[in-house]
């Protein structure tokens, strides 16, 4: 049982339970923006707003590159990036006009929502050893499969190759569906994005998962989310598809998609001032309870930022009472960056003791190499 005022008091011993953590960069694949593009695509969504008749998303984001001019003079004495879409929203959520902070959630919100909808990333093939794919986990997705070419080598085992998103792939490894898992797996998802990404690929994959939120704090009307679902999918920075209350401590909603007639979704900045919906507070403490339980943490895209010290703090929180820690593996294709971030957090010598990886690699490439650069407990059967 999780304790909800903190995680688990007495965490037990877990012998197979990856945590992962997931950064902008997760999402990338799919033509959603990373930090250093956010304003730029913010921009370029102007217009198409307009054209697609989205005149309230329009306004947002000119209020919000109007109060990016304005900023730009904090910018002269203190070490604030105004060009950072995270900075700037934690900028706004310190100021007291409670309408700026919503265009910015509307602004980032129909950003997202832009770049998913003009974008078209490029598709991987997988080739899948038939037998588990017609009788293991992957039996009742949606992914339409195409036979083997004739004139294959007698005896050769049967293949199918099926074209999936790269995060519906990266995400059926991460749970184990393109291999064989033990009775005691478990998987859990935190993730630092608003995008709906991973919802998607749950959709495809006829996966559910948990959001974290007990059932008097989230009215649930997307199919893919089940309070009771063993997968958790930990947002800790909101989603496009949650929507507020009108009165405080009411039920958040969670929509199968973004409906931009709903308004403002529910995005709080990583910065140092969390505006949190209190319903989010449990998402939190759940996020701390698993990291206790994690056997093996995989952070993916996630580059470390400085700013971002909440997300520090929980991972040291949630590891000073974890008893079944074997690993923690950082993949970006940036890993010098990121390894110095790592650094300040961890010790150098998990390094030599083979607990601390750092892996230069999209979140992809690890994911779906045969063998694995680093082996995290989920086998794949793929063909290559």
């Amino acid at each position: 049982m999780y304790d909800t005022t903190f995680g688990m008091a007495d965490p037990p011993l877990k012998t197979d339970h990856n945590v992962y953590i997931l950064g902008a960069g997760f999402s990338a694949p799919e033509g959603l923006p990373v930090i250093r593009d956010f304003m730029r695509r913010m921009r370029e969504s102007a217009e198409w707003l307009l054209a697609e008749r989205r005149s309230i998303e329009a306004k947002a984001i000119r209020d919000v590159l109007a109060f990016r001019q304005q900023a730009a003079a904090a910018a002269y004495r203190t070490r604030i990036d105004v060009e950072n879409i995270e900075e700037l929203f934690g900028l706004a959520s310190a100021t007291e006009v409670r309408a700026l902070r919503s265009q910015m959630r509307l602004a980032i919100a129909a950003t997202l929502d832009f770049c998913k909808r003009t974008s078209s990333p490029e598709p991987l093939h997988l080739t899948i050893l038939e037998e588990h794919y017609k009788t293991g986990p992957l039996a009742q997705c949606s992914w339409i499969p195409r036979p083997d070419p004739a004139g294959l080598p007698s005896g050769a085992p049967k293949t199918v190759t099926v074209q999936a998103s790269p995060v519906e792939a990266c995400v059926a490894s991460m749970l184990g569906l393109l291999g064989r898992t033990t009775p005691s797996a478990e998987n859990s998802i935190i993730s630092l994005n608003y995008d709906l990404e991973v919802e998607a690929a749950l959709s495809t994959l006829k996966v559910q998962a948990s959001y974290g939120f007990s059932t008097t704090k989230l009215t649930n009307k997307a199919p893919y989310i089940s309070p009771t679902a063993p997968v958790r999918l930990l947002k800790l920075h909101g989603s496009l598809n949650w929507i507020r209350p009108g009165h405080r401590g009411g039920r958040l909603t969670a929509h199968p998609n973004y409906d931009h007639e709903l308004g403002a979704p529910v995005l709080i900045p990583p910065t140092w001032r969390k505006d949190f919906p209190p319903q989010l507070t449990e998402v939190w403490e759940t996020a701390v309870a698993v990291l206790k339980e994690a056997t093996r943490i995989v952070v993916l895209g996630f580059s470390m930022p400085p700013n971002d010290q909440h997300m520090r703090y929980l991972l040291a929180a949630g590891l000073s009472g974890n008893i079944s820690l074997r690993q923690i593996v950082f993949v970006d294709p940036n890993i010098d960056r990121v390894s110095k971030r790592a650094l300040t957090l961890f010790r150098p010598e998990l390094i030599e003791r083979e607990t601390l990886f750092l892996q230069e690699s999209t979140a992809s490439s690890f994911l779906l190499s045969v063998p694995p650069p680093v082996e995290i407990g989920r086998t794949r059967l793929l063909a290559r």
